[in-house]
This record gives structure tokens, C-alpha cells and sequence, in this order.
């Protein structure tokens, strides 16, 4: 091949990484601070580590983690260090984020069967086996559940109530006269330590965790570790418009075989079909203006049958 065609490859080459570089910084994204370090760290050959959590709080993946599981995938393919986190021990208080009433908390019994099959469900997106760059499966009970008494109380008294009660959902509950549990009022420091734990250079999450995510950065900057990136993602809204939850019984989830995953995909509303398409399919960004305009000129139908086949290909490659 002459040198021509040796330049050419590399311009395709670096053509296709700005193309991934843009598609990440700006699909799904609400939130992104810090995002200088982020582009810096993505133009180069430096790896951050990039951290999302999943809170083990139901055994079934659904189409609301599908989110955050394709921005990781785009960090990993973008040869950034990726870690998907299960919060195992902060589990047993609950994530207290939007929520009016102090959860139940599981038994370690329960958060086990849980998470029995969370790899297998997030390696319908991830790759945990890649022999250049796997996703790393952490759970923060490697840490959290050998704190002694001196280590919380070192961290914790650098973190003021006020700071903790300003978020949202504990100022909504004192408004309301609603109990706020100690254990409640503590899950955002412990979240934060997480990402001085991981060294996180990265951390996402959806829109209603920013509170936590940047207690992760406050947390690390007092530790003496460089703040993370936080990137807040965009949320997925169940089949009713609702927010997807398992108690609202709107999900999609990653269990579901192709035949529920049809029939629920077709009940969606037709509003809803170009935020599906942006947020849980692997249509490229330019691809995703194309259909737009064909739904603009009344291909709905059309439009909706071709979100169904990208869903249900993603997690049943193999379904007829």
C-alpha cells in the first residue's frame, strides 16, 4: 500500500474516534463537569477510570440501566478504564435519592439473590471479557464493610449537615415532616468514598444523582485525590411515560424475552419513540436525525417497528 493509502486509513481512523468522542460527550448527556479533564484525557492515550453503580435493590436489569450500560460501553470501546459497581453493602440502607419515605432495608440474604445474575444481565451490553480493556465488576462491600468507627468519623466530620440536608429529597421530607434515617443521611458520603476507593476519574449516573455524584468529588478533593468527572445522563421514561420503576410495573427489562419486549415496545407512546431511539439503541447520531425526519414526514409506524428490531437485537441477537 503506498503512502497515500496509509494516510487515508489513518485519517478514517481518526475521523471515526472524533465521531465516537462526540457521540459520547453529547448523547444522553444533561450534566458534565469537569470537561476539559474528560476531552483532554479522550484525545490522548490516558485512561480514566470511568465508574457507574447500580443499586441491587431488584434482581432484573431493565431498560432504565440500559442507559447508563451504553455510555459505558462507549467509554470502554474509547479504551477508558471502565467499573460497574454494585453498592452490595450501601444496599442495606437504600438509596434515600427521590424517595419521601425511608426504604426497608434488605437482608444480605436478599441483596445475594439479587445480584446472582448481574454480570450475565450487563454483558448483554458490556464486554467483561475483552482480552485488551474488560469492564471490572466491583462491589463496595470490599471496602465499606472493613471501615472501622475511626475511619467514618475521620470522613465524616469533615461533611456538615447542612450540606447533606440541602439536597432535595431530605429538604422535601423536613417540609413534609418526614423521617430521615441516620443511615439515609450518611448513604451520599458513603457513595462519595466509593470514588476515592475506585480512584474514579469519571463517575455517571442519572439526573436525580447528582447530589451523590458530586459528594464523590467533594469527598475525593478532601482525601486528596483529583475530584472525578461527573457526566449525568438523561432518564429513560417507562412504557407509560412515568418514570421507569419496577413498582410503577412500566419496565422493559433485559430478562424479558423477545415477545414481551415486542409487546411492550408497541404500547409505547409515538412521543416517545425518538427518546427511546437516543437512549437505549446504538444508532449512530447521524442515523438518529435520518429518522426524525422520516417520522416528521408520518413514517411512525415504520419508525417504531425499527426501535423494536434495535431493542430486541441488542439483547437477543439471535431472536427471529
Amino acid at each position: 500500500m503506498g503512502k497515500g493509502g496509509v494516510e487515508t486509513k489513518t485519517d478514517d481512523l481518526e475521523t471515526n474516534k472524533k465521531e465516537k468522542i462526540r457521540e459520547l460527550l453529547e448523547r444522553s448527556v444533561v450534566d458534565l463537569i469537569d470537561k476539559d479533564t474528560l476531552v483532554n484525557a479522550l484525545q490522548s492515550k490516558r485512561q480514566l477510570r470511568v465508574k457507574f453503580g447500580i443499586d441491587p435493590t431488584d434482581p432484573k436489569l431493565h431498560l432504565g440501566h440500559a442507559v447508563g450500560l451504553l455510555k459505558l460501553k462507549q467509554f470502554q470501546e474509547l479504551n477508558q478504564r471502565v467499573i460497574l459497581l454494585v453498592g452490595d453493602f450501601t444496599g442495606r440502607i437504600g438509596d434515600p435519592t427521590g424517595r419521601m419515605a425511608t426504604r426497608k432495608p434488605l437482608s444480605e440474604e436478599q441483596i445475594i439473590s439479587n445480584i446472582e445474575t448481574f454480570k450475565e444481565q450487563a454483558g448483554k451490553i458490556l464486554s467483561f471479557d475483552s482480552q485488551t480493556n474488560p469492564v471490572e465488576l466491583r462491589y463496595n462491600s470490599e471496602w465499606l464493610a472493613f471501615w472501622d468507627a475511626r475511619d467514618f468519623f475521620f470522613l465524616a466530620k469533615k461533611i456538615t449537615a447542612n450540606q447533606i440536608l440541602s439536597r432535595k429529597t431530605f429538604a422535601e421530607r423536613m417540609e413534609h415532616g418526614k423521617d430521615i434515617s441516620i443511615p439515609e443521611f450518611i448513604y451520599p458520603v458513603l457513595q462519595g468514598y466509593d470514588s476515592y476507593a475506585l480512584e474514579a476519574g469519571v463517575e455517571l449516573g442519572g439526573t436525580e444523582q447528582i447530589f451523590n455524584l458530586m459528594m464523590g468529588r467533594r469527598i475525593q478533593r478532601l482525601l486528596g485525590q483529583k475530584p472525578q468527572v461527573v457526566m449525568t445522563l438523561e432518564l429513560l421514561p417507562g412504557i407509560d411515560g412515568n418514570k421507569m420503576s419496577k413498582s410503577a410495573e412500566n419496565t422493559i427489562n433485559f430478562t424479558d424475552s423477545p415477545e414481551v419486549m415486542r409487546k411492550k415496545l408497541a404500547s409505547l407512546s409515538d412521543k416517545l419513540i425518538m427518546k427511546y431511539f437516543t437512549l437505549v439503541t446504538r444508532v449512530s447520531i447521524s442515523e438518529l436525525d435520518m429518522i426524525q425526519k422520516f417520522i416528521d414526514k408520518g413514517n411512525v409506524g415504520e419508525a417504531k417497528e425499527k426501535l423494536i428490531e434495535e431493542i430486541i437485537s441488542l439483547f437477543h441477537p439471535n431472536a427471529k
